[in-house]
Parts: C-alpha cells; structure tokens; sequence
C-alpha cells in the first residue's frame, strides 16, 4: 500500500526525506514523493520487552551500517524516527547513546554528538566504536589534541594498528612515521577483513595527497576497490577517490564507475552527483547528470540546507563559474568541517579569488 503527501503535510511530517528530491516543485499541490510503509517507521510509542529493544536496536544498527553507501540515506532518517519510538531507559543505555551520537553526527551536530559521546565511554570504558568516533569527531572541530588523546585511552583495549590509524588521523595524515608504520602493518598482516579495511585505504590516501603523490593515493583506494563491489563503498570513499581521479585526469574512469551506482538508486546522492556532474564537464558531455545536481542545488539554496555545504561550494565553483555562491558556502561548510577535505576546498576557492582578482585587473 503507498500513500501520497502533498507537499506541505510533507514538509512537516517527513521533512528529513526531502534531501533526496530531484527537482523543485512547481505547486504546494504537486506530489514530491510516494513509497511503501516499510520505509516509515512506527510513530506511536508503546511498552516493549527487553527482547523487543534488543530487536529494535539490532534494525537500527543494520540500517546505519549501510546508510553511508550509495542510495542509502534515508535510512538515517528512519533510524532516527524508530531510536525515538524506544522508552527513554533504552535510549539513555550504552547502545542508545551511541546511536544517538551516530544519528548527530550525520546531521553535523558534532557537539552534541561529542557530549553524548563522553557520557558514553565513562559509562563503557571499553566501547572502542565509541572511542574511534569520539576521536574522529574532535579532528572534524580541529581539536587534535583532544583527538590524541582519545586515540592513546585506546592502548591495551584493541589492536595497534587500530590505534595507529586513530592517531594518524587525530594529527592530519601528515605524521610520516604512523603512515610508514600503518603501510608496513598491512603489509605484513594484509588488509581487515571489516570496514577497517576503507578507513586504513582513505587515511594512507589521505597522507599521500597531502604529499602530492596522486598515483600513490589511487593505488590505495583502487587496492580495497578490487576487493568490494563498487555500490557497497561508501560515500566518503567514492568521493575521495573521484576527486583523486580528477586530479589524475581521468574522468572517464569515473564517469564509468558512478553513473550506474547513481543511476541504479532511487535515492541520488549529492556527493556522487557533483562528481558525475564534474566529469561530464570534464569530457564535454551532454549535461544528464548535472542538470540533476543543479536542481538539487537549487533546492537547497531555498531551504538553506546546509548539511551539503561542501557539495554546494564546489558546485558553485566548479559547474557555475560562481565564485561568490562558492566561497559563501565553502566558509558555511568550515564553521563545522575542518577536515583535509574542508581545507582544500577553501584553498581551491581562495586560489579562484585570486586569479578571478588578477584577471579583473588586467
């Protein structure tokens, strides 16, 4: 059974699905979307056993685990709806408050995300999960010292090469000595057969872009890439390496890789839109996927939607020629983001400034 909204009952009941539409309503009458109940969650609050939260919080756990690959956002947002049918008891558990902090982290709320997270590893000492995110979110504020530190509480409750990718990343991926010894650990024991396995790849690509060493940076991700189907990556990574194949110059490679990912969800991501949009510009194709991006953007721009802040800046950038709209919202995107990424996204729209500068002057 499907139902239909119209749009303004919509906006308000199920304004996190929004994210994900193509084009801007022309009506408040149109219909924006329409999908079966199995991807609404229950709204209504009851008395559950322990049993049933467990239950409930394994869904969760399975929905979040893959709500970061292509096509899969929305699982957030019923993860989100379905963690707030849960009794207050289950939501303020150990298990509770890490998915709440995964729930703030994908809205940006890093802060909040940070509080809850300290609450959490008092309460678990040992929940290594927690410690990694808790890391990861104090590098995105630029805190690397408060990353640091999370990363050495890890000794002696995990694996070295774990805490060495932690400490890595808590100081930039510029740190030669923890990348040489990362490289040589995954040489000797070979790649994590879990998700470890795209972290170490990004953070060893990560160290080499920073370096300049491009090639280098592709062999990382090309080496987990043969080892996964291209549509279970995830987000982070598909982007990261796109952005190194630009550099490389091949865009075709990338064009080949993503458009039947994107073209294979309903729900099209910006992240992996950008890139298509990119490469379509790149090789002088007709503008398929970048009219897609320039709606959604359009989209945003009306909502002042800034959850895709990076994806807006280079789009502005990169597509549009708009340097003004670019830097607007890549500062937007560094209130928050203070990533490797982040900071080359503020250089390329600096060095556009610059020149844009100089060839008006002339």
């Amino acid at each position: 059974m499907k139902h239909k909204y119209n749009l303004l009952c919509f906006f308000f009941l199920f304004f996190p699905f929004l994210v994900h539409a193509e084009w801007v309503p022309a009506s408040f009458d149109d219909v924006i979307a329409e999908w079966s109940l199995d991807r609404v969650p229950a709204t209504v609050k009851r008395n559950f056993s322990a049993a049933d939260v467990a239950e409930i919080f394994d869904e969760i756990d399975q929905n979040l685990r893959v709500a970061n690959q292509p096509g899969q956002a929305y699982r957030h947002s019923w993860a989100e709806s379905t963690f707030q049918v849960l009794p207050e008891s289950a939501q303020i558990s150990p298990r509770g408050l890490f998915v709440r902090a995964r729930i703030d982290q994908y809205q940006h709320q890093f802060s909040a995300a940070i509080k809850t997270l300290k609450k959490l590893v008092l309460q678990k000492p040992q929940h290594i999960s927690a410690h990694l995110l808790l890391a990861r979110l104090y590098t995105l504020k630029g805190d690397s010292a408060a990353a640091k530190s999370i990363c050495v509480r890890m000794i002696g409750l995990t694996d070295v090469l774990t805490i060495a990718a932690c400490s890595s990343e808590a100081e930039g991926n510029v740190n030669a000595r923890l990348l040489s010894q990362l490289e040589n650990m995954i040489i000797q024991q070979g790649w994590p057969d879990d998700e470890r396995a795209l972290w170490l790849a990004q953070i060893l690509a990560e160290g080499a872009m920073q370096t300049g060493r491009w090639d280098l940076a592709s062999h990382w991700l090309n080496t987990v890439m043969e080892m996964r189907a291209p549509a279970t990556l995830t987000l982070s990574f598909l982007a990261q390496w796109s952005d190194i194949e630009f550099v490389l110059n091949d865009p075709q490679r990338v064009m080949d890789v993503l458009s039947p990912i994107v073209a294979g969800n309903t729900d099209k991501d910006d992240a992996l839109l950008l890139r298509l949009a990119i490469a379509e510009s790149s090789l002088g194709m007709s503008s398929y996927w970048t009219d897609i991006m320039r709606d959604r953007v359009a989209l945003r721009e009306l909502r002042n939607d800034q959850l895709h802040a990076s994806e807006m800046a280079r789009f502005y950038l990169e597509i549009e020629k708009d340097i003004g709209k670019a830097e607007r919202w890549a500062n937007i995107n560094w209130q928050k983001n203070k990533s490797y990424e982040d900071e080359r996204l503020m250089s390329l729209v600096r060095n556009s400034l610059v020149q844009s500068s100089v060839e008006g002057s002339h």
